[in-house]
């Protein structure tokens, strides 16, 4: 964690692993409505099963609600990007100086550097792996990361945006003959 704030902290107090890995969700009312600013440890279905629908408000560039609303969040310091295609971009990329997170474990015959972020398929492992992962794999030196979307469902929605915030946003990243689109 203190890589990540380098100059900007003198003191961090680490009170080891959080019980569910990524920052709780933070809700608020507009016009008396229930506001999602920020998808959390508490899913968008635990929350809707108590109080109805919701809405979702979880971008803001100017004066956010709440921390995490920008469009970059957490971004590790070497270019990661988000896709579905994770086997065939990294077939692509042969040759290249690339690590692979994956969600869950699977037999990829690639030679690279791969982490798997839960053995069981576990959105809960996955959440409480994710930072710790991201962290270890930007000090490895690799010029991209690649890392696949979980299922759009539960505690997933809330690991994908976690994702899309700390991803290249460009559509297209070039960098030592690493071409991603």
């Amino acid at each position: 964690m203190f890589s990540y704030f380098k100059k900007d902290l003198e003191v961090i107090l680490d009170g080891g692993p959080c019980e569910f890995g990524i920052e709780s969700t933070i809700v608020g009312f507009e016009n008396n409505e229930l506001i999602v600013y920020r998808l959390g440890s508490i899913t968008l279905e635990a929350l809707e099963s108590v109080v109805g629908k919701v809405s979702l408000k979880t971008y803001a560039e100017d004066h956010p609600k709440a921390p995490g609303m920008l469009s970059k969040h957490y971004a590790p310091q070497t270019p990661l990007v988000l896709t579905s295609q994770i086997e065939s971009l990294a077939q692509q990329l042969l040759g290249q100086n690339v690590g692979l997170i994956l969600f869950q474990k699977r037999d990829l015959k690639l030679p690279y550097s791969i982490e798997v972020l839960s053995e069981k398929g576990s959105f809960e492992e996955a959440a409480k792996h994710l930072y710790d992962t991201l962290h270890r794999m930007d000090q490895k030196g690799f010029d991209l990361l690649l890392i696949e979307p979980f299922p759009d469902e539960g505690l997933g929605r809330a690991l994908n945006d976690r994702l899309k915030r700390a991803s290249v946003t460009e559509t297209h990243y070039t960098s030592k003959n690493v071409f991603c689109v």
